[in-house]
C-alpha cells in the first residue's frame, strides 16, 4: 500500500513539475534615454549612390463621381392595370405625380414618386405618406447615376 501512495506522489510530482511554465526572456531591456549609433554606415550610403532613379509617377484618373438619388414607392403589383388603377384612385391624395414603371429586378409594376436630391426630402415625405393607411407601406430606394 505504501508503495501505491509513494509511486503516486511521484508520478503527481513529476506531472506537477513537467506542467509547470518557465519563464525566460531573451530580450534585454535598455533605458528610454540610450541612443544606438551604427558602427559603420559606410557600406549603406554606397548602396544608397547605386540606387536607379525614380519614375515618373503614374496619374490615377479618379473615378467619375457617383450621383444618388432617392425614390419613395408607394405600390408594387403583378399586373399594370392594378398599378393604373392604383395610380388613379390616390393621385388626387398627392401632391406628386405618380409613375409607373415595370420591375425587372421583382417582376412587378412599381408606383413611384419622382426622384429626390436628399435622402432627407425622401424621408419627409415618406413620413407624411405613412398617415395615409393606403401608403402605409411606402419605402425609400437608393438609385445611383
Amino acid at each position: 500500500m505504501n508503495r501505491i501512495i509513494l509511486l503516486s506522489a511521484l508520478v503527481l510530482l513529476l506531472f506537477l513539475s513537467a506542467c509547470s511554465t518557465v519563464n525566460t526572456t531573451n530580450s534585454t531591456k535598455t533605458p528610454d534615454n540610450e541612443v544606438y549609433v551604427f558602427d559603420d554606415a559606410s557600406d549603406l550610403e554606397e548602396e544608397l549612390e547605386e540606387e536607379t532613379p525614380v519614375e515618373e509617377p503614374v496619374v490615377v484618373k479618379s473615378a467619375p463621381e457617383v450621383k444618388t438619388t432617392f425614390i419613395v414607392q408607394v405600390g408594387a403589383f403583378s399586373t399594370k392595370g392594378r398599378a393604373e388603377r392604383f395610380k388613379q384612385e390616390n393621385s388626387s391624395k398627392l401632391s406628386y405625380e405618380l409613375k409607373i414603371s415595370y420591375s425587372s429586378k421583382v417582376g412587378l409594376f412599381v408606383v413611384q414618386l419622382p426622384e429626390f436630391e436628399t435622402r432627407t426630402e425622401a424621408e419627409s415625405v415618406r413620413n407624411k405618406l405613412w398617415k395615409d393607411k393606403v401608403f402605409s407601406d411606402a419605402f425609400i430606394l437608393a438609385r445611383e447615376k
